[in-house]
């Protein structure tokens, strides 16, 4: 799975990265954090227009996809993620996954592996330090609230030593096709990512609170 999130680049790097531009509102409430929960918005980048005017948008999303029929807020704490074996025959995803996919850069993720009766926090990033592009799903509800959702598949051997699930991580060659290609080539990038695509290491505890939110949370822990 993937619950916590870490985005601390400026708008700006984000969207010259990404090849996106910034929508006015997402550049005016866009905060960093080394915390981001469920619920709480996430940068996103989407595909707005037709023909040549079609181009990368960056925008913010709640995180917790609320599709058309949703009732209320409440299915966002459970829509979060979308696993990629079930994407295209779950009601609350496979209108999503057909027609609106995104991608979500982040600077880095964190997961947790249980060692007794705790659970020990780790930090996931780029090897090489450049930010992640999460493959994602949107969904504007009820013509006022854009939700968004991270995809997950099965984990790496580095990634399942933590966790045995892993976000889906889009490589720069595959953005296009993540966000217009058609259902089953998007289908097939659904993958783990390469074993030396990502690092890892134990941060302190303090992250378990979302209430904390500091750069010292990404510190590699001496514990």
């Amino acid at each position: 799975m993937c619950g916590r999130i870490v985005s601390y680049s400026s708008i700006e790097d984000i969207a010259s990265a990404m090849d996106a531009i910034p929508d006015p509102i997402a550049k005016a409430a866009y905060q960093p954090s080394y915390n981001i929960p469920p619920s709480q918005p996430l940068l996103i980048v989407c595909p707005v227009g037709d023909g040549e005017a079609r181009q990368r948008r960056l925008l913010l999303a709640s995180w917790g996809l609320l599709p058309h029929w949703a009732k209320d807020m409440s299915l966002a704490f459970k829509t979060f993620n979308a696993r990629a074996e079930t994407v295209r025959e779950k009601p609350s995803f496979r209108g999503a996954f057909k027609y609106r996919r995104c991608l979500i850069p982040v600077d880095g993720y964190y997961e947790w592996k249980r060692i007794g009766k705790t659970k020990q926090p780790y930090y996931f990033s780029r090897t090489n330090g450049q930010s992640l592009a999460l493959a994602g799903l949107f969904e504007l509800w009820r013509e006022e609230r854009l939700t968004c959702t991270v995809m997950t598949t099965e984990a790496n051997e580095l990634a399942s030593e933590v966790h045995h699930r892993m976000p889906v991580v889009v490589e720069p060659e595959n953005w296009q096709g993540w966000l217009d290609g058609h259902p089953d080539d998007a289908n097939a990038l659904l993958m783990p990512a390469p074993e030396d695509a990502l690092s890892r290491y134990r941060v302190d505890m303090a992250v378990n609170s979302v209430k904390v939110d500091a750069p010292e949370l990404i510190a590699p822990s001496s514990a």
